[in-house]
């Protein structure tokens, strides 16, 4: 039998956070506003590292969905082309 872990409940302004934090890290940042700003965030450590992983995971339920790979069962993906 599977059990399943609760879903993590974040508060609105940890979802933001969250978001905001991963927003910041796909930009580029080479500038001093964005390198400071990482690392406002980074002095948080663990509790970061927390908030993200529980961010992930609600993600991961709630958005992002497997597909099959057509060529699984000959561990090949190949995939129709035009």
């Amino acid at each position: 039998m599977e059990t399943k872990s609760p879903k993590p409940q974040l508060a609105p302004e940890q979802t933001r956070r969250a978001a905001d934090y991963v927003e910041l890290i796909w930009r580029d940042q080479g500038s001093e506003e964005s390198k400071a700003t990482l690392a406002e965030f980074h002095a948080d450590g663990p509790e970061l590292a927390r908030l993200i992983g529980e961010f992930g995971t609600l993600v991961l339920a709630d958005y992002i969905t497997a597909v099959p790979c057509p060529g699984a069962v000959t561990d090949r993906c190949s995939f129709p082309t035009r």
